[in-house]
């Protein structure tokens, strides 16, 4: 999914998981 790739990155902060 397009969403789950932009937050791919942010998997690695709980805290930035919807950034």
């Amino acid at each position: 999914e397009f969403y789950f790739k932009i937050n791919i990155k942010c998997l690695s902060d709980i805290t930035n998981f919807f950034c």
